[in-house]
């Protein structure tokens, strides 16, 4: 799962960056307001200024980063 994400990024920048990918017709206020209610959804709220890390470099804990994954896939809007 790590090597999914940036590791020198933040969670909520790393949230963004997902959004934009996934989301390219939505407005920055649309990507903010998604992002926001993933984050609630999520518990991630404590987290948002935290790096994802590596195996090198100190982030997010392991229950964070699986929190972090399912949420970047909930930001395209699954059915």
């Amino acid at each position: 799962q790590r090597d999914i994400f940036i590791e020198a990024l933040t969670v909520k920048e790393t949230l963004l960056f997902t959004a934009r990918l996934r989301m390219p017709e939505a407005s920055n206020a649309e990507v903010a307001a998604r992002v926001a209610a993933v984050v609630h959804d999520m518990g991630l709220q404590q987290t948002l200024d935290t790096t994802i890390g590596s195996t090198m470099r100190r982030g997010i804990s392991g229950g964070e980063l699986k929190r972090v994954n399912i949420a970047a896939e909930l930001l395209g809007m699954p059915k």
